[in-house]
Formats: structure tokens, C-alpha cells, sequence
């Protein structure tokens, strides 16, 4: 079914969407800050957020949904339109409630980010979701006394990029992973670095970066077995040398550099990382390939 989206978007052939069970088409009224109406397949239960997420999450690839949706939130992001007594209302958010906000929708765009389906102004949107979470996280950790989020540490390499735009997302992804890591968030951390991975497929030096901070955050966590980080610091140190792995098999040929950094400290004695500096000749079979 067609979906009508934002007024100001100017879109003039409107996307096929998937429709989830039990929608019911209807026009809510106008959000603060909003410049537009948005036309939803409303779910029973559901508020105006709620729909535009699932529809974005339904169409994961589409930009002419995931990007309203994101702009929508940004804009709208101290309130919740929600339903009462048959009516339409608006209640303010915690402040709590707006980090969770924020991470919901970075959810969405780093997804398709990670498909480089983006141009300029739509990673400008990437960008302002994830400063916001983190300028919200910062204040949310203020108030609660809880630890100011920061890098869990300094990287050794340089942010990598083809060009600004590349660099420019590449340093958002880090910053919003290591948000979620300060914030307890560690899954979500995993989850933003592989699809940052994603974003740096054809990119070598990308490659070794997003390994370079999986491993940086693996040494980071207790790797004593008896540790409840140890499967979690596991997760980590794999993603970081499948991440090698995927980028050698790709051409990355800088051996030296892997030698060097010390970004690879933690994971360096492990016999995967080894086979990695060894040349293509001395390599195993099964690795060579």
C-alpha cells in the first residue's frame, strides 16, 4: 500500500511498503515542530513514533522512509504523540526517554548507512542523530552522576575515508559506539562497529580501523573465564579478527602496520592474529584464500 510522507519532502512517486497486521490507515495531527503530515498504516496501540520506526525498520533500505522517520524524531524529540481517551495528545519526555529516543532511531540509520545509500544532506542527518545522542547521553550521565561517555581509548590510526563524507561517517559511527559502551550498552556498541564493517567493505584501511576499536574495546573487559564479561569480551576480540580477516582476504597487504599498532595489543597473542602477519606463502591452506 502507497504511504503518503511528509508534505515538504517532495516526493512525487511514493514507496511500496511493506504493511504489518491489523493497520489502520489515519492522519494524526500536527507534531511539534513538524512541517508536515504524515499519512501511517497505524497498528492497534501504537503511537505516531512507534509506526514510522516500524515501517522504517520494515523497509530498511527505502530513504524515503527511514530518512522522514529520522528528521520526524529529531524535530519532535522532547514529545511523544501518543493516544488517550480516543484522543490525540502529546506528552513530554524524560530526558531518559529521549537518549532512548535518539538510540532508536541511530538503530535505523546506521543500517542504511551501512548500505551506502546516502548522499550528503542525508548523512547530515546521520551525523545530527548521532551528536544528539551523544550530547544527550553526556547530560543524562550529568544529572545521574554517572560516567561522562568517552572513547574507551585513543586509536592509533587515522580515521579513514575516501573522501570528507566517508571520514565524516566513519568518526560518527565510532562516537555513537563508544556512546553506547559508556551507557551500557555493549550489544549495541557490537552492532553499530559491524555495520560500520558494512560501511567500509571497500575500504581496506576502514577495514583494519573498525578491527583496530573492536579490539581496543575487547581490552577494555575482563578476559578471566570466571569473569560475566568473558563471553562479551569474547564476542569482541572474534569481531575484531573476522574484521582482519575479511580485509587480508581483500588485498590488505600492510603486515607492518598490524606489527605496529598497538591498538591490536589485546588480541595479538591469539593464533589468528599470528597467521595475519605471516606472509601468503607461509600461510595455511585454508587461510591463503
Amino acid at each position: 500500500m502507497l504511504i503518503g510522507l511528509l508534505r515538504s519532502a517532495n516526493i512525487d512517486n511514493k514507496p511500496t511498503t511493506k504493511r504489518s497486521n491489523e493497520a489502520a490507515r489515519v492522519s494524526p495531527p500536527q507534531s511539534p515542530g513538524s512541517d508536515g503530515f504524515f499519512w501511517l498504516e497505524r497498528a492497534a496501540g501504537e503511537s505516531e513514533i512507534d509506526t514510522l520506526e516500524r515501517l522504517a525498520r520494515e523497509n530498511p533500505t527505502n530513504t524515503q522512509l527511514c530518512f522522514p522517520f529520522a528528521k520526524h524524531v529529531l524535530k519532535t524529540r522532547e514529545f511523544q504523540l501518543g493516544k488517550s481517551s480516543n484522543a490525540m495528545s502529546f506528552r513530554q519526555l524524560d530526558p531518559v526517554e529521549i537518549e532512548l529516543l535518539l538510540v532508536r532511531v541511530c538503530r535505523v540509520l546506521q543500517k542504511l548507512v551501512a548500505d551506502n545509500l546516502i548522499d550528503q544532506n542525508d548523512a547530515s542527518v546521520f551525523y545530527s542523530a548521532c551528536s544528539l545522542c551523544r550530547e544527550q547521553a553526556i547530560s543524562v550521565a550529568g544529572d545521574s552522576q554517572e560516567q561522562d561517555p568517552s572513547p574507551a581509548t585513543t586509536s592509533t590510526l587515522p580515521i579513514p575515508g575516501q573522501d570528507d563524507l566517508h571520514r565524516e561517517v566513519n568518526r560518527h559511527f565510532t562516537e555513537l559506539a563508544d556512546v553506547h559502551l559508556q551507557r551500557s550498552r555493549s550489544d549495541d556498541a557490537l552492532t553499530t562497529l559491524i555495520a560500520q564493517r558494512k560501511f567500509n567493505l571497500n575500504n581496506l584501511n576502514g577495514l583494519v580501523y573498525v578491527a583496530a576499536h573492536l579490539a581496543r574495546i575487547h581490552s577494555t573487559f575482563s578476559t578471566e573465564v570466571s569473569s560475566p564479561t568473558h563471553a562479551l569480551a569474547e564476542r569482541y576480540a572474534g569481531e575484531a579478527l573476522g574484521t582482519l580477516i575479511v580485509a587480508t582476504n581483500a588485498g590488505f597487504a600492510d603486515r607492518e602496520r598490524l606489527r605496529k599498532a598497538t591498538d591490536f595489543d589485546s588480541i595479538r597473542d591469539r593464533p589468528e592474529f599470528k597467521s595475519l602477519l605471516q606472509e601468503p606463502s607461509a600461510l595455511p591452506e585454508d587461510l591463503k584464500q
